[in-house]
């Protein structure tokens, strides 16, 4: 999808000329596919990060109203009289402690909304599901459609 939408807008930019569409007419030569993937150095921290447990499913979110979401799930939680299964981290987290955080967990749960940020953009969330080998729980619009 996100080549797609990167063609289309060179299309639309005029970027694209009949000598572009010689030959195979694949426009590799103006756009280039980069897999997901990180660093030798962040796979050597990942390696040597002790894991801080701060909670078995970890949202890793997705949703540009956060504080919405994570206030109306603690309402729910407090109606329900699970507050001590849910953690709610309300203070910036350092990368040492984010690190120590996604190394413990065993899933990161990814929700999102329809929109074009969705549409043309790849997540950084993906980058950590492989990173840390935890898996990720996604809804239909989740972390990369």
């Amino acid at each position: 999808m996100e080549r797609a939408t990167t063609l289309t807008s060179l299309v639309t930019a005029g970027r694209v000329g009949v000598r572009d569409l010689t030959g195979s007419a694949t426009l590799d030569h103006l756009v280039t596919s980069v897999p997901i993937g990180f660093s030798r150095h962040s796979r050597l921290v990942a390696e040597r990060t002790t894991p801080e447990p701060l909670a078995d499913v970890l949202w890793t979110g997705g949703i540009p109203d956060t504080w919405e979401i994570v206030e109306a799930l603690e309402k729910r939680i407090a109606e329900r009289a699970v507050a001590d299964l849910v953690t709610v981290v309300r203070r910036p987290v350092t990368h040492r402690d984010r690190d120590a955080y996604l190394t413990a967990a065993r899933a990161f749960v990814c929700v999102a909304r329809p929109g074009v940020e969705n549409d043309t953009c790849v997540r950084l969330r993906i980058r950590d599901s492989r990173l840390y080998g935890v898996p990720m729980i996604v809804d239909g619009f989740g972390a990369a459609r």
